[in-house]
C-alpha cells in the first residue's frame, strides 16, 4: 500500500519533519557502511586480480576506461566487458549480504 502524507502538518515545525522521517526510514548509513565493506570484501574474493584492478581503478579510483585500458595494455572494449561481467557476479553476491541484512532489521 503506498502512503501518501500531506507536509502542511510540518510547515512551521522543522523537528518533528525531521523526525517524523526518520520513524518513517530511519537512518540508512550503518546499512551502507556495511554494504560497502561487503563490496569491498566481495571484489576482493570473488573477482579475479585483474577484474578487482579494473572495478577499484574505475569506480573508486575514478579513472575512465580509456584509461585503465591503457594501464593494463588491452582494448577499452575489454575493460568494458570486465565492468559488465564483474558487476553482474557482485549483484549476485550482494544479494545474499543484503537479504542478510534485511534478516538483521527484523529481529531489531
Amino acid at each position: 500500500m503506498k502512503r501518501i502524507v500531506s507536509l502542511n502538518n510540518f510547515e512551521d515545525d522543522y523537528y518533528s519533519l525531521k523526525k517524523y522521517i526518520f520513524e518513517l526510514g530511519g537512518d540508512n548509513k550503518q546499512n551502507i557502511k556495511y554494504l560497502k565493506k561487503a563490496m569491498l570484501k566481495a571484489i576482493d574474493c570473488e573477482l579475479g586480480e585483474r577484474q578487482a584492478f579494473i572495478l577499484k581503478k574505475h569506480f573508486f579510483e575514478g579513472f575512465s576506461v580509456t584509461e585503465t585500458a591503457d594501464m593494463l595494455g588491452v582494448n577499452k572494449s575489454t575493460v568494458s566487458r570486465s565492468i559488465k561481467r564483474s558487476i553482474g557476479i557482485l549483484k549476485r553476491v550482494l544479494k545474499y549480504a543484503a537479504y542478510a541484512l534485511s534478516l538483521v532489521e527484523r529481529e531489531e
